[in-house]
């Protein structure tokens, strides 16, 4: 650009506010045009478009890239694989849950025991077609439990903790649960997943609690007595101070708890 106008004073001063201004402009425009034509281009809205309104033959350059049409595509079609995979394995959690639901108004302790094996069925990452991630994820990452059902099947142990005796709750899972006065007399509790539950005056008499994780668990007042404890996993001395258990209580290999405490019946009974 020589002269911007009549008035240009770049002939004279050698330079022109308002020729800099017209050239800075034409720079941008210049820039974001090869941008738009790059994303119109790469975007596939050029192959679309010339799919409708055909070029003319004078007119025809560089084939339009469809790139990001294949990728798109194949996304798509990806989700709709995890998607169904998830759905399918959803639904046959759900089914069981109808069936738990039917015996629990039928027999109850009957029904209680199946609820680990529910609380354990894995199911893959539910995946969220405008999250990437969550597609990849669904398809490569370790299936896991439905957190929803574990919390809701928790619920009804909870409900019913008084009723719990001598049931077989193995590998249950009721981390964070209030048990705080539950009857769990000669349960069997084999791997059971109890981090951070309150286990406040808990009836754990006979109790089989081989491998069971107490890691935070309240077990104040707790009754260990004649109790299997071999085995449990992440629990400290500490926790069992205000806990009662004899003799016969079996421990873990190694560990050593504090001194005995009896439980308040016991007592009782050695102070008449």
């Amino acid at each position: 650009m020589d002269r911007c106008t009549d008035l240009c004073t770049k002939p004279i001063k050698g330079y022109c506010t308002l020729c800099e201004a017209l050239a800075e402009r034409d720079r941008f425009l210049r820039f974001w045009g090869r941008v738009a034509w790059y994303i119109w281009d790469i975007s596939g809205l050029r192959f679309l478009y010339e799919k409708v309104v055909p070029p003319k033959p004078d007119e025809a350059g560089r084939p339009p890239s469809t790139l990001l049409l294949w990728l798109g595509t194949l996304y798509i079609a990806l989700f709709g694989l995890v998607s169904q995979r998830y759905e399918d394995r959803f639904d046959h959690i759900e089914q069981r849950l109808s069936g738990l639901d039917s015996l629990l108004a039928a027999d109850l302790r009957r029904a209680l025991p199946r609820i680990p094996a529910i609380q354990n069925l894995n199911i893959p990452h539910e995946p969220n077609v405008i999250k990437p991630w969550s597609v990849v994820c669904s398809l490569l990452c370790p299936q896991a439990p439905h957190r929803e059902t574990v919390q809701d099947l928790q619920s009804i142990i909870v409900m019913n903790k008084k009723k719990l005796e001598r049931l077989n709750l193995s590998k249950v899972n009721l981390s964070g649960a209030d048990l705080s006065d539950a009857n769990l007399r000669a349960a069997t509790l084999f791997r059971a997943n109890l981090k951070d539950s309150n286990l406040f005056r808990a009836n754990f008499v006979r109790v089989k609690l081989s491998e069971a994780d107490l890691a935070g668990a309240n077990l104040s007042k707790t009754d260990f007595t004649n109790a299997d404890l071999s085995g449990v996993t992440n629990w400290t001395r500490k926790q069992l101070m205000a806990s009662y258990w004899d003799k016969r209580t079996q421990w873990p290999d190694g560990f050593k708890p504090p001194c005995p405490r009896h439980s308040e019946a016991d007592r009782c009974k050695m102070t008449h």
